[in-house]
């Protein structure tokens, strides 16, 4: 009997869709472009008079307040205003090494080539709007004392404004320009397409994978086919971009093609309509009486394609274990990551946030149902497993409900909420910590496997060592059990006691390997030795709050 996909949980009262650990959130910030600048901001008199009408000063000044105020008020620590706006500043320097800024005693310095060009006041540490206006007026007095600057496109301004100031907060946080900004979007959402992956070729695309379903699926598109026109364009001579711009657009649109088949003579003329492309992230093997469902990713179909594998148990002959493989899984939506963990568990908590905005407090609980049917089941990680995978790991180790194998993962463990600009580019900004059930941040740590199949130096474990692995288990040597304990009992900061943790079952990339799949199925292949490993890493302490 077919059992509808559920996400698991309600929907917040804002909205929102999430990203690998990005949040999307419609941010409003009253700020009001134009309008006459503070005294602190206004240009000297010959510098000002420097004609540079591609600089459009008002709506740089909106653009760097709004982003300035979206940073103060959402960023997972507090920053001031003069934090940021001195750290974007630095940037021109990486536009031209001759400009510097510098604070000095109130005032702040703008010099060509270490020789002072001008100076203006410093506002209040605190003051949003003033630093932004002196950010654009510092900007502007850059580009009349430099040939580099005044050549910049404002887009490249407002690039190395937001990179160096985004720099300054974390590894996490970026700017997208406009254009960078709409291909993150068609990621996240899917886009209007046609559903080909493809290279290019002297004689114009190579179709050289078809997502099933698709319309180039529904229109006899193969692997092989060569398009070489597109809407009557020639497509020789396109580059990767200008060939993806050209065959995405609006859903439902029209879009030509002449194809070429590997052994035909003329082309044929192909006529689609665009629809909603969103990549398969969910792929399933049986091995033996094992079944193993492997996500590369998480998109917004995620969740749904790993329910309609799930449809299809026990399967015949009856599957009698499950593997969820997720080695090199960079992550991808937070709420498939819930959705996909909530596919396998009755009840209790997911995953929980931390941050600063009150927003950013989130918690996420089981809704009901384990459409495994409770078959055992192992997870398999490895170093490059990330953010979104992270979660489903924690969450079904902590609950008892699989056993983690491999090698500790990536320890991705912030949240970025995306905020549209006014530029229509994308401000990526840490907001949020993810905290597992048992309590514990997974930032900088990430998930421990109850059985580690890689070793302090580096190597990965034969088979040998692997068979040896499950002898602890067998014993019950309480080794395991005090290591996920001090796992779990570390808290945010502490790093040096994060990276010895780390250390003693190294992040190793093992996704190219057979090996841990099959310690995986050798585990569920045996009842009690499972159940001993599923009691050790679900012994977890009550969750806290930090």
């Amino acid at each position: 009997m077919h059992r509808p996909w559920r996400p698991g949980v309600p929907t917040p009262h804002f909205f929102y869709s999430v990203l690998g650990g990005f949040l999307l959130v419609a941010l409003a910030v009253g700020c009001t472009p134009g309008g006459p600048p503070a005294d602190h901001a206004e240009l000297p008199r010959a510098l000002a008079e420097v004609q540079d009408p591609a600089f459009k000063v008002g709506p740089a000044r909106h653009l760097v307040d709004y982003g300035f105020e979206a940073i103060e008020d959402r960023y997972i620590h507090p920053v001031a205003a003069d934090r940021l706006a001195l750290a974007g500043l630095a940037g021109l320097g990486r536009l031209d090494p001759a400009i510097s800024v510098t604070p000095a005693e109130g005032r702040v310095i703008l010099s060509r080539d270490a020789e002072q060009v001008a100076d203006f006041a410093a506002p209040r540490a605190d003051d949003t709007e003033a630093w932004a206006n002196l950010a654009v007026a510092i900007t502007r007095a850059g580009r009349a004392v430099s040939p580099t600057l005044m050549a910049a496109s404002q887009e490249d301004i407002y690039e190395a404004l937001f990179d160096a100031a985004l720099a300054d907060l974390d590894g996490y946080s970026r700017y997208a320009s406009a254009a960078e900004a709409r291909d993150h979007r068609a990621s996240r959402n899917g886009f209007g397409g046609i559903g080909i992956h493809f290279g290019i070729i002297e004689a114009g695309v190579d179709v050289r994978q078809v997502i099933p379903g698709s319309p180039a699926d529904r229109a006899g598109l193969a692997v092989g086919d060569t398009i070489i026109s597109i809407d009557g364009r020639p497509a020789s001579g396109l580059s990767i971009e200008q060939v993806k711009e050209t065959l995405r657009g609006p859903i439902d649109s029209s879009c030509r093609l002449g194809v070429l088949g590997p052994e035909a003579r003329t082309p044929r003329d192909v006529t689609l309509r665009r629809a909603l492309v969103v990549p398969n992230t969910v792929s399933a093997e049986r091995r033996g009486e094992v079944l193993v469902i492997t996500l590369s990713s998480f998109n917004q179909r995620t969740a749904r394609a790993v329910s309609d594998v799930l449809d299809g148990l026990p399967g015949e002959p009856p599957v009698q274990g499950l593997v969820l493989d997720m080695r090199g899984n960079p992550g991808g939506l937070l709420d498939q990551a819930v959705a996909v963990s909530d596919l396998f568990l009755r009840r209790g908590r997911i995953v929980f946030t931390r941050g600063r905005h009150p927003e950013s407090r989130q918690s996420y609980d089981a809704g009901g149902g384990d459409l495994a049917h409770d078959l055992p089941m192992a997870v398999v990680i490895d170093g490059r497993s990330a953010s979104a995978a992270e979660i489903v790991a924690a969450a079904l180790q902590d609950a008892g409900r699989a056993v983690v194998i491999g090698t500790t993962s990536y320890g991705k463990g912030t949240v970025q909420t995306v905020i549209r600009l006014p530029n229509d580019g994308e401000m990526t900004l840490t907001w949020s910590r993810f905290h597992s059930p048992s309590g514990y941040a997974l930032e900088g740590l990430g998930v421990l496997p109850t059985l580690c199949t890689s070793r302090p130096d580096g190597r990965a474990v034969s088979e040998a060592e692997s068979a040896g692995l499950l002898a602890p288990l067998r014993q019950g040597d309480p080794v395991v059990a005090t290591r996920l304990a001090r796992w779990r009992a570390t808290r945010p900061g502490d790093e040096a006691a994060r990276q010895a943790l780390r250390a003693a079952c190294p992040a190793r990339a093992h996704s190219t390997s057979d090996d841990d799949l099959e310690l995986a199925v050798r585990l569920l292949g045996d009842g009690g030795l499972y159940e001993n490993a599923v009691q050790v890493a679900s012994h977890a302490p009550p969750a806290r709050d930090y």
